[in-house]
C-alpha cells in the first residue's frame, strides 16, 4: 500500500509518496502525479517510502530526468537510479 500527499500548495508542488510501492502502482502513481501537478515542475519527498521494485525505481529515475526533484531519497534507491541510469546509458550505446 502506498499514498501520495500534497504537501505544498506553492510551485514547484512538494508530494510525499510514502508506503510500499510496486511496478503494478506505477500507471496509478502517474496519473495521481499529473493530476496533482497539471504536468508542472514538482517535487517528490520520498523520505516515507519504504519498498521499491526495479519498474518503480526506472519510474522514479524517468521523473528525475524530466526534472523532477527527488527529496530525502534513500541511499538504496539512490544508488539503485544512479546503476539504472549508468546501464540505460550503456545500452543505448550498444555496448551490453
Amino acid at each position: 500500500m502506498w499514498i501520495l500527499k500534497r504537501i505544498s500548495q506553492e510551485r514547484p508542488h512538494i508530494l510525499k509518496l510514502s508506503g510500499r510501492l510496486e511496478s503494478k502502482d506505477v500507471v496509478d502513481l502517474q496519473r495521481l502525479i499529473d493530476l496533482e501537478t497539471a504536468k508542472e515542475a514538482f517535487t517528490l519527498d520520498l523520505s516515507d517510502l519504504r519498498i521499491v521494485d526495479a519498474e518503480v525505481v526506472r519510474f522514479l529515475a524517468s521523473c528525475e530526468a524530466s526534472g523532477a526533484v527527488l527529496l530525502n531519497c534513500a541511499a538504496y534507491i539512490r544508488e539503485w537510479i544512479k546503476t539504472n541510469k549508468s546501464t540505460d546509458t550503456t545500452t543505448e550505446r550498444g555496448t551490453n
